[in-house]
């Protein structure tokens, strides 16, 4: 039976800053694109001030300043190098890792009896989280469209 595991990084953008800035942990954080005019990745507190992505800086400024979020300009080298080493760590659960975007990919499980994927699940968070300090979620599902869903549930329930 086909078994795929999509691996998701939460807040990626965001989370990425934070591995190396952990002072910025539980603090409302926005990245600013290249020239610092949208907003292109929210902390969860951010999201919880009702911050949306893709949102024009001037639109939301009031609720930047009178909530002091911090604003930080995006760093794609930073995103790439960390996508890179969490690709590699994706290949020690599976053989098959397909890269689904910079911060997800689906991992192929096919043959494995499902009573082990909660553990498997457990164990590919932990280390994401343990090596890089990235948090993820991860969905598992017969097709990779049900993965898909399943990761977005499993982010549901964790925000």
């Amino acid at each position: 039976m086909s078994i795929f595991a999509l691996v998701d990084g939460n807040n990626f953008f965001v989370s990425c800053h934070r591995a190396i800035q952990s002072d910025l942990e539980e603090l409302p954080v926005v990245v600013l694109s290249h020239d610092g005019g949208i907003i292109i990745a929210r902390s969860n507190e951010a999201k919880a001030l009702g911050i949306k992505m893709a949102e024009p800086v001037f639109k939301v400024k009031h609720i930047i300043e009178s909530n002091k979020v911090i604003c930080i300009l995006s760093n794609h080298r930073l995103y790439k190098d960390t996508s890179q080493k969490m690709m590699v760590l994706f290949h020690r659960h599976s053989p098959k890792v397909q890269e689904y975007s910079i911060d997800e990919a689906f991992l192929d499980f096919t043959g494995l009896q499902p009573d082990h994927l909660q553990k498997l699940g457990h164990d590919i968070k932990n280390d994401i989280m343990d090596t890089l300090k990235i948090p993820v979620c991860v969905g598992f599902g017969k097709t990779k469209t049900l993965a898909k869903l399943a990761n977005h549930l499993a982010k549901t329930f964790e925000d």
